[in-house]
């Protein structure tokens, strides 16, 4: 048995245990001061005999800190995914650096998952219900890790891109330090959903990882963005920070910085309800983390070659330009003669609601969870959450899906561009043409939440 107080750069961090797995929520993974790059975490004041006990989430400042998210924008969301947050107390922080780390209850050296969540960018924790306490991975012999990291205004500020450099200084955190939780840092895949697929994408778009990640699992991202939908320097932004600046009552980085957070983000809020086109709501080019448009880091052959998983589903963000994105990545890889990219496509309509398959539906059957959800998902939900956590457990551990127990899986090929079809129904791969005209009916008058 893996034992619950783990040893580590210095300090012991108490974990605790679930039915199946071994969980640490909130393991600190870094300080950051605002607006600033993460650093080493130093414990202010070391705890009783070095021991940080595990069991408690820091959350990045976001709506559900300053407004009642169940009446505002983002009401359908919390409702599916944080009913279970109710009566506890949520703590927030301009430094929300934590992990949530679930292991198998049996000492080994087990691959590593490292999971981004989304959001928007603007809201999300390491702990939604799907994916917080999931004991799947465990089950099947992964290490599951949830990144806390920082968001909206306090991440994207000017064009900081904080938040990819927390997601990064993380996962070099887990390569550094998950072997003594049992993990291989030989065997670590990332990967997230909608905006943290996006992440995902950017820290793909460099070489910056290689050698640590060795391969991705993206979920509702599409693909690296053209420039029309893709990330902006700072001369296009300029003017929105300032408008932020204005409402906030700042004239410099020094009063940004110290500015009360709730004063901060009502200004950002605000500026976002007047005008923000797309390129506003995700990190920008900074040189550095997102050196140049997607596209063209592609162009360049700049971008990490790795296995990946790529999926989108029936009633998704952006439908058909979504898929297009993802579709145009695939055979970009083929084309180039790179690592395989598995695609799928989840179109099955989950029980209760209004919906089909919107957008993030597929977190329920990609982690688990489903008794904690209040939709009473049913048997045949079970057996596809059951196929699909078995297909991403071998690519987390094999960086291919296929085993000889499910159904081939193909991936992407000069000359095969189908995606496997989750709709409960075993119909193997879907092909481009069926795939736009379900998301271009989609577009037209089926809209998911979103």
């Amino acid at each position: 048995m893996n034992s619950l107080l783990v040893e580590s750069n210095g300090l012991k961090y108490q974990g605790y245990e679930q039915k199946e797995s071994l969980i640490w929520r909130g393991v600190p993974y870094a300080t950051t001061r605002r607006f600033e790059k993460p650093e080493k975490y130093l414990p202010e004041g070391y705890p009783e005999n070095n021991i940080i006990d595990c069991n408690e989430e820091i959350e990045a400042y976001q709506l559900s800190a300053f407004l009642n998210e169940n009446e505002r924008e983002f009401s359908f969301y919390s409702k599916e995914f944080r009913t279970d947050r109710k009566g506890r107390l949520i703590k927030y922080a301009d430094s929300p650096m934590t992990l949530n780390i679930i292991t198998p209850k049996e000492g080994g050296n087990y691959p590593v998952f490292v999971f981004i969540h989304g959001g928007g960018f603007e809201t999300g924790t390491v702990g939604e219900t799907p994916y917080g306490y999931t004991e799947e991975y465990a089950k099947r012999g992964v290490i599951l890790v949830s990144i806390g990291y920082r968001l909206n205004v306090f991440s994207y500020y000017n064009n900081m891109n904080l938040g990819l450099f927390d997601q990064d200084f993380a996962i070099r955190w887990v390569y550094d330090n998950i072997a003594n939780f049992g993990g291989n840092k030989e065997q670590i895949i990332i990967g997230g959903q909608s905006a943290g697929a996006m992440s995902t994408i950017d820290l793909l778009l460099t070489k910056r990882l290689e050698g640590i990640v060795k391969g991705a699992i993206v979920m509702s991202g599409a693909g690296p963005l053209p420039k029309f939908a893709g990330p902006r320097g700072l001369e296009e932004q300029k003017w929105y920070w300032e408008k932020i600046e204005e409402k906030a009552g700042c004239h410099s980085l020094d009063d940004m910085k110290n500015v009360d957070p709730e004063v901060l983000w009502k200004a950002y809020y605000e500026a976002r309800k007047e005008k923000c086109p797309l390129f506003l709501q995700q990190p920008g080019i900074d040189g550095e983390i997102i050196p140049m448009q997607p596209l063209e880091c592609l162009k360049k052959k700049i971008d990490l070659d790795v296995p990946v998983i790529l999926g989108v589903t029936g009633q998704d963000f952006m439908p058909l330009v979504i898929y297009i994105f993802a579709l145009n990545w695939a055979k970009n890889h083929a084309k180039r003669g790179m690592s395989p990219i598995y695609g799928y496509f989840f179109d099955k309509t989950p029980p209760g609601g209004d919906y089909k398959a919107f957008h993030a539906i597929d977190l329920w059957y990609a982690f688990g969870n489903m008794d904690k959800c209040w939709r009473g998902f049913k048997n045949d939900d079970e057996a596809l959450k059951n196929e699909i956590c078995d297909y991403f457990a071998n690519f987390i551990k094999t960086l291919n899906p296929n085993s000889g127990t499910l159904p081939l899986w193909n991936p992407v090929t000069k000359k095969f561009k189908g995606f496997r079809y989750f709709n409960g129904l075993n119909d193997g791969h879907i092909m481009p043409g069926k795939a736009k005209r379900l998301h271009l009916k989609v577009l037209l008058k089926d809209h998911g939440p979103m």
